[in-house]
């Protein structure tokens, strides 16, 4: 896994206009990744998916989803503790629990 840092980002309260510039300005940083044959995209519905289309249209690749149903916190139903995937497969952010 290869993790994009950029510390002039940090603490910035607004870096993107919205989604789409946030799309894009991701796909000039993968840029690297345009048309390869061994990589996709997979977005997360129903927020996940534009940014994702933006992503695989930019950089020509394939395009899928995942679908999963968010854990809710009993609390704040916004936020959520895991993941629980089609097939069963679940993650918890133990930090959270």
């Amino acid at each position: 896994m290869k993790i994009i840092d950029d510390p002039s980002l940090r603490e910035k309260i607004k870096i993107f206009r919205d989604r789409v510039d946030a799309a894009e300005k991701l796909a000039e940083r993968l840029s690297e990744y345009k048309d390869r044959m061994d990589t996709v995209v997979l977005a997360i519905p129903s927020g996940g998916v534009p940014i994702g289309l933006i992503l695989s249209r930019k950089l020509n690749l394939e395009f899928n989803l995942v679908m999963v149903r968010k854990i809710h916190l009993p609390w704040n139903p916004e936020a959520g503790l895991g993941a629980v995937s089609w097939d069963g497969r679940y993650l918890i952010n133990r930090e959270v629990v």
